[in-house]
């Protein structure tokens, strides 16, 4: 018991779940599949339990058999609200406090989006981008206080930035070389600009 590796055990059962979920499954079935997993997701993530992973990794699987353009994007968004609460449907709601996540919750976020992207990266790039830009919303404040406000846009906070910085980086890993040079590049690279500018004034 004392070598057993929750690492090697979810990599075990990621290759046997991607093996039963065949590619010609209905879409109607695997619809039903992910949103069974996705309850599961949502209690281990409350609960803070070492499922979590695993979880992340067989909803990627699944939406990566999943033809449905528009149950792809739907069900990404919900991955990322479950522990980014603040944001739903490309809409962030600047008066609550960005979640903050540990480094292991955010490297599952970005491996569902990883798996999910393998067979339908075009909609899993297109649903990022589209995140990337979603819309910071703020309740105007009134009176002597809004003498004190910046006029400037309220933007995405750090701690959402960097999950879409690791979902890049999950999907740039199960992507091929080709893919790499002819979506990441042009879809990414200006994201990846931002991201440093911000890691860089953080420093000063």
């Amino acid at each position: 018991a004392k070598h057993f590796s929750y690492i090697t055990y979810h990599d075990s059962l990621t290759s046997i779940w991607d093996n039963l979920i065949i590619d010609n499954t209905s879409n109607a079935i695997l619809t039903n599949i992910l949103n069974e997993i996705i309850t599961m997701l949502n209690h281990s993530i409350s609960v803070k339990d070492n499922n979590t992973g695993l979880l992340m990794r067989m909803t990627g699987i699944i939406l990566s058999k999943i033809t449905q353009r528009d149950v792809i994007k739907t069900n990404l968004d919900n991955i990322f609200s479950l522990v980014h609460s603040e944001y739903k449907n490309e809409k962030v709601n600047g008066d609550i406090d960005p979640s903050s996540i540990d480094f292991a919750l955010r490297c599952g976020v970005a491996e569902a989006f990883g798996f999910g992207s393998r067979n339908n990266i075009d909609v899993v790039i297109d649903k990022v981008n589209s995140m990337f830009k979603s819309e910071v919303t703020v309740k105007p404040v009134t009176g002597f206080a809004s003498f004190f406000m910046s006029a400037k846009a309220p933007e995405l906070s750090d701690e959402i930035v960097s999950s879409l910085i690791a979902i890049i980086g999950s999907i740039a890993f199960h992507s091929t070389p080709e893919t790499l040079r002819s979506r990441i590049k042009s879809n990414f690279t200006s994201h990846l600009d931002t991201y440093l500018d911000i890691e860089k004034g953080k420093k000063k």
